[in-house]
């Protein structure tokens, strides 16, 4: 049974993808639906032509079309994979998509055909990462209690602009009223898996976690809030249970510090912190935020996770003298030195005491539960924890996890699945099931802003912290220390394309060019050398400390730690031109954006 609005109706799935050399022809497989788009006007109808003698492509959705040089591109689901299910609506993740263009790059002159190749590959590189989810008959933008109050009448009439990323792509659909051929489609992380318990009872227990579109970029070229109080790395995620006739989801909220303050990055390993202080109530980003979070969620909980020393401590100090100027009864904040406590007392104390502070909050938002088959909701939310760190990654992702199992247990015990004295961290296969599927979630949100895994993910995923835990940590460190400097800007190039930050213009100047020439050439030979160079002085230093011959092998190292260092050096004198920064940036209309004529 499904809990779709009985007045929803879906969008179409399985489509026959047809072409001639004037246009598109898009028809589901009963026939009954048609879609037309003229490729030399762009103009969308739903024109049932005749597609006699034509070969046809079988695809799963349109995700919308994007103008580049030589005209548009459309953008199509080429590949899916079935996720889970929810209120009995089928989640699906984008495993592969189609671009099609509706002119001939061959039109375009070299330099032009060059760059139009550059933009190609960054929309495919994009939507390479399998990491975009939709359905046909749910609205994944929305959280599942404004979900089931709604009474919905199209798919996407009321997504939600936070999480909805194709809505750029899917700007002429909507313009020609396109039922049925949009897909409101989001980025982030869903992960169902049945659970059964020793007394024989079962449950589906999943999470649905959707990254939002307004300050979206990678680790260290995006962070804080814009003058709109879009914080970069907003994730709302939800922890789902269903069983039977009961469906339960317990939301939580991520997101960067809500102040305007930047840390760009210098080949250094933490840049170092600007903040910019807000001038006036009005533009100041943190009430424009904690605004919108109370019209969203009517209470908040902020959870900064943050050291209380050094840049992070200003930051901190920072944050706490904005709420208190706020002045709101319904946002509570908890300052919580993560590092520091986890230190002194241990991870798993630490995690005790913070769960201490949190507990009373907990217990008066509570969670959202309704009963499937008669649409009777039981209980709702009444409230968010909103939690971060300074990258809201890694202790954000520990700590989430802590409080979404209060709240599983919780949630068990109120429906009967286990007895008011059991404890999820005491049921074996539940534990492990809860643990793996959140250390699932804190990778790929890892993975979206920063390029790796999740630090910390032994904990998330065992409970404790081990040595190998750490080595792993070092390693993901240290790939991250390489994507944030020699390979995001290209990353959140690709970003600003597909949502639009950028477009792209025939005439404009090109924004891939760069110098050359040889201190061009020497920059890119020392980056690698660099890179390099670590390589061989960790190996070299694990072979000191683990094999014999310890001289002449301290020797090469102290060589190579020479060697390596000169090296860094040279770049950090010439960082400017070695960070790879984004090219793509939202364009001012000027005549200096012209090409000279």
């Amino acid at each position: 049974m499904s809990a779709t609005p009985d007045t929803l109706s879906p969008a179409f799935s399985d489509i026959n993808l047809f072409s001639s050399k004037d246009s598109f022809f898009l028809r589901t497989l009963d026939g009954k639906n048609s879609l037309t788009i003229d490729r030399k006007t762009g103009s969308v109808s739903n024109q049932n032509a005749d597609v006699s003698g034509l070969n046809s492509t079988t695809v799963y959705g349109v995700l919308g079309n994007i103008k580049l040089l030589s005209g548009h591109y459309l953008l199509l689901i080429k590949k899916r994979a079935l996720v889970s299910e929810i209120f009995g609506n089928k989640i699906y993740r984008i495993v592969e998509t189609m671009l099609l263009p509706y002119g001939n790059i061959e039109t375009l002159k070299e330099t032009d055909r060059i760059d139009e190749e550059r933009y190609v590959s960054l929309l495919k590189s994009t939507f390479r990462a399998e990491t975009f989810y939709y359905s046909y008959s749910y609205d994944m933008t929305i959280h599942t209690q404004n979900w089931f109050k709604s009474e919905k009448k199209s798919l996407w009439r009321e997504a939600d602009d936070h999480f909805w990323w194709n809505k750029y792509l899917s700007k002429d659909l909507i313009a020609a009223n396109a039922e049925g051929w949009i897909i409101p489609v989001i980025r982030g992380f869903v992960e169902f898996k049945d659970v059964v318990l020793v007394n024989g009872k079962s449950f589906r227990f999943g999470i649905l976690s959707r990254l939002s579109v307004k300050r979206v970029g990678t680790r260290y070229n995006t962070r804080g809030a814009d003058k709109s109080g879009n914080v970069a790395n907003y994730v709302e995620t939800e922890q789902i249970v269903a069983q039977g006739d009961n469906f339960i989801s317990f939301m939580q909220v991520r997101g960067s510090i809500p102040l305007k303050w930047s840390q760009k990055p210098d080949l250094t390993y933490k840049p170092k912190l600007k903040i910019v202080p807000a001038t006036s109530t009005s533009t100041n980003p943190f009430h424009i935020h904690m605004n919108d979070q109370l019209e969203r969620y009517s209470k908040v909980v902020i959870v900064n996770l943050i050291n209380s020393t050094g840049s992070e401590g200003k930051l901190a100090d920072a944050f706490l003298n904005q709420h208190n100027e706020f002045k709101n009864n319904n946002v509570t904040f908890i300052n919580f030195d993560f590092h520091k406590v986890t230190k002194r007392v241990g991870y798993g104390a630490g995690i005790d005491q913070l769960i201490a502070q949190v507990q009373n909050n907990m217990d008066q938002s509570g969670y959202f539960h309704v009963n499937f088959k008669t649409r009777q909701v039981i209980k709702t939310q009444n409230g968010i924890l909103r939690v971060n760190c300074i990258d809201c990654l890694d202790r954000t992702n520990v700590c989430e996890s802590s409080f979404a199992r209060v709240l599983l247990q919780k949630a068990l015990q109120d429906i009967g699945l286990i007895s008011n004295t059991a404890k999820v961290s005491q049921i074996v296969n539940l534990e492990y099931t809860f643990k793996n599927t959140w250390a699932d979630n804190g990778d790929a949100m890892s993975n979206l802003y920063a390029g790796t895994g999740a630090l910390k993910a032994d904990f998330t995923r065992t409970g404790k912290r081990s040595i190998l835990g750490v080595l792993n940590d070092g390693y993901n460190s240290a790939t991250r220390y390489y994507l944030n400097n020699f390979t995001d800007g290209t990353k959140q190039d690709g970003l600003n394309l597909v949502l639009g930050k950028y477009t792209v213009e025939k005439g404009d100047r090109s924004p891939f060019l760069v110098s050359s020439g040889t201190l061009a050439t020497g920059l890119n030979v020392a980056k690698y050398a660099f890179v390099v160079g670590l390589v061989l002085v960790l190996i070299n230093l694990l072979q000191l400390i683990f094999m014999p011959d310890r001289l002449s092998r301290l020797g090469v190292l102290g060589m190579l730690v020479v060697v390596t260092g000169l090296d860094g050096l040279f770049l950090r004198v010439n960082q400017a031109k070695v960070v790879n920064k984004p090219l793509l940036k939202r364009k001012i209309k000027s005549v200096l954006n012209k090409k000279t004529q």
